[in-house]
C-alpha cells in the first residue's frame, strides 16, 4: 500500500526554528538552516521520503549541537563525549556519525585530550601514576596512549617531586624522624594519591625516615 503525501497545515515563524504542523496531526520542530535546504509552507505536500530527510538532517544538527556545547565547557574524550550524547537520548547511530565529524575538524583528539587530561591532573591534584591511570579508565583511551602520556608527564615532573611537595605541605619536610603513627599515616595518604612505594621509599630515605 502507498502512503498518500502529507499535507503541510501551518508552519510558524519562532525564534530560531519553524514549527510544521501536517494534516494527519503530526507537529515537529526544525531549525532555520534545515528549512531553508528543504523549505516547506502552507499547502505544500509533503512525501515520507522528504519528511525522513528532514528529521533526519534535524536530528544530525541536533546531535552536533549538543556535542559543541559539551565540548565548549571543556575537553571531551571520544568515549565519553558518546556516553554524554546516547545519555542525553540521541540514536546510536547519528552519536557515531558526529563523533566521526567532530574528528575530521579536530573538535575532540583523543592524544591532545590525553595529554591536557595527565597535565591537569598532575598540576592540580598532585597525584602519582597509580591514581591517574585510574582517573583515565572512564575515557576508554588506548592503553599504549594512556602509558605514553603518563611516561611523559612524569618523566617532566618526578612521583619524587611531587611527593615532597605533598611532605612540605604537611610541614613534615624537616621532621627528622616520625613516629610508627606518623609514618603510616604518611605513608598510607601518598598511596592514595597514587603514588608507587618505590617513589615514596626514595623521598624517606632521604629525609632519613627509612
Amino acid at each position: 500500500m502507498v502512503k498518500r503525501n502529507l499535507k503541510v497545515t501551518k508552519v510558524r515563524v519562532e525564534k530560531k526554528h519553524r514549527t510544521i504542523e501536517l494534516d494527519n496531526g503530526n507537529v515537529f520542530r526544525i531549525s532555520e538552516d534545515v528549512f531553508l535546504s528543504n523549505p516547506l509552507f502552507e499547502g505544500d505536500r509533503v512525501t515520507h521520503e522528504l519528511l525522513k530527510k528532514i528529521t533526519s538532517q534535524q536530528t544530525e544538527k541536533e546531535v552536533r549541537g549538543a556535542g559543541l556545547r559539551l565540548i565548549k565547557y571543556r575537553p571531551r574524550s571520544r568515549y565519553e563525549l558518546y556516553e554524554r550524547l546516547i545519555k542525553k537520548g540521541f540514536p546510536k547511530d547519528y552519536v557515531l556519525s558526529a563523533l566521526s565529524w567532530f574528528e575530521e575538524y579536530q573538535f575532540i583528539d583523543d592524544t591532545v585530550f590525553a595529554k591536557s587530561f595527565a597535565n591537569e591532573k598532575v598540576k592540580n591534584k598532585k597525584i602519582g601514576p597509580i591514581a591517574l591511570k585510574a582517573e583515565f579508565f572512564p575515557h576508554r583511551l588506548d592503553e599504549d596512549l594512556v602509558l605514553s602520556v603518563m611516561n611523559e608527564v612524569y618523566k617532566k615532573t618526578p612521583e619524587e617531586d611531587l611527593i615532597r611537595i605533598h611532605i612540605q605541605k604537611k610541614k613534615l619536610d624537616n621532621a627528622e624522624s616520625l613516629s610508627k603513627k606518623e609514618f603510616k599515616k604518611l605513608s598510607d595518604f601518598l598511596k592514595r594519591k597514587g603514588f608507587r612505594w618505590d617513589a615514596i621509599r626514595t623521598v624517606f630515605i632521604e629525609h632519613g625516615w627509612l
